[in-house]
């Protein structure tokens, strides 16, 4: 992500407006784990609601990533399967 690119996230996740907000979460969640590093460093800013924000985005991503995968699995768990894994990948799904 580019300097201006983050700067602009930030300002628009600081606006005022619910719904500019809302869409520039959705359109970052859009991105799902390839944007998360990036977004990671965003926790960092000094205005608390682009914190929250930027940790409800990442969570949702991660929620998101966990689902797929636990999509995955459960048609393939076998009797002997990874019951540790497949809790943890449930729990992050329903985050």
């Amino acid at each position: 992500m580019l300097l201006h690119q983050k700067e602009a996230i930030v300002k628009l996740l600081s606006d005022d407006d619910p719904l500019t907000v809302d869409l520039v979460k959705k359109q970052l969640i859009d991105q799902g784990a390839e944007a998360s590093a990036e977004l990671q460093k965003l926790l960092g800013e000094k205005n608390p609601n682009v914190r929250r924000h930027i940790t409800q985005i990442l969570a949702e991503i991660d929620s998101r990533e966990a689902s797929s995968e636990l999509s995955i699995l459960c048609p393939l768990f076998q009797e002997e399967g990874d019951i540790e894994h497949a809790s943890w990948l449930l729990s992050r799904a329903m985050l």
